[in-house]
């Protein structure tokens, strides 16, 4: 691709935080992600670009599990449970589409567990010893680290970057895809710590 058709693809993409690509025609880090989005399957392209729309996003009054248009009410109403529960497995069922649940472990049942994660698959891993936990979607791997988009995370839809030690990985969708986004250790990106 030409500098000038790069561009070009630029104008139509986002960055890993859901903001338009810089039209440059330089293949930095963040555009490199998203050619590397670009070429995973539509179900995965569909899953991060969705989740893309609401970084940011986040409860009002902070804290309270919900929010004047009433969007974490009704995640939480798809799922069955009642409102102001906590909703990273309810946001996370919405970005996949496929079951309604509003526990972050179950992800570990619910489809096959994966070792080599990537983008578009989930991870989750314990809070407690009570049985919660913690949730959200693949959107960059490589051998260390998640990049990862969760809603409820600081009370907010953000991306974090996280250790893959300790995180269980799970497949949604079947395919693997041929794209392998990587982690932006860009500062933007967040950290986030368990």
């Amino acid at each position: 691709m030409t500098p000038a058709q790069l561009k070009v693809w630029q104008q139509k993409h986002y960055n890993h935080l859901g903001e338009p690509l810089k039209a440059d025609g330089v293949l930095g880090p963040q555009t490199q992600w998203a050619l590397e989005v670009s070429k995973l399957s539509s179900l995965r392209r569909l899953s991060i670009g969705l989740g893309l729309m609401f970084v940011d996003f986040g409860e009002d009054p902070d804290g309270s599990n919900d929010d004047p248009q009433g969007l974490i009410r009704g995640l939480l109403a798809r799922c069955s449970v009642a409102p102001a529960l906590a909703w990273c497995a309810a946001f996370l069922s919405f970005l996949i589409g496929k079951h309604n649940t509003a526990s972050a472990l179950s992800f570990r049942t619910l489809y096959p567990v994966v070792q080599e994660p990537i983008a578009g698959d989930v991870f989750c891993y314990p809070t407690n010893d009570k049985g919660n936990g913690h949730c959200g979607l693949v959107i960059g791997v490589d051998r260390a680290s998640a990049m990862t988009l969760e809603g409820n995370a600081g009370n907010r839809v953000r991306v974090h970057l996280r250790p893959r030690a300790g995180l269980t990985f799970s497949r949604p969708f079947g395919d693997t895809g041929t794209g392998r986004p990587g982690v932006l250790n860009a500062p933007e990106a967040g950290t986030a710590t368990r």
